[in-house]
């Protein structure tokens, strides 16, 4: 149970932010998969610890799992938001749930 707890723990707080953010900084086509998943794990390491920090030393706000896993949460769904809003201004077109792959 402890081992599953840690791989999805390091998924969450290692790798999902920078994936997020890696799609509003990099377009879709321009990684490819392998580099997409080593600027993730970069982005993810750099966002996470500096919005904790500038939190903490700002706001003196503790650091603790929750406050942490709230700020994880707003990061990844800001990142989604903003890539979403990018790819609609660049005219992306988004495919269907009708459409076949």
């Amino acid at each position: 149970m402890i081992t599953l707890e840690l791989i999805f723990g390091t998924l969450v707080a290692l790798f999902l932010p920078g994936f997020a953010w890696s799609f509003v900084f990099f377009e879709k086509r321009k990684l490819g998969a392998l580099e997409r998943i080593a600027i993730s794990f970069g982005l993810s390491v750099v966002i996470v610890s500096l919005t904790v920090l500038l939190l903490n030393y700002i706001f003196n706000m503790a650091i603790t799992l929750p406050n942490v896993l709230v700020i994880i949460a707003v990061l990844v769904s800001s990142a989604a938001a903003a890539a979403i809003v990018r790819g609609k201004s660049r005219g992306v077109k988004q495919r269907s749930p009708e459409e076949k792959i």
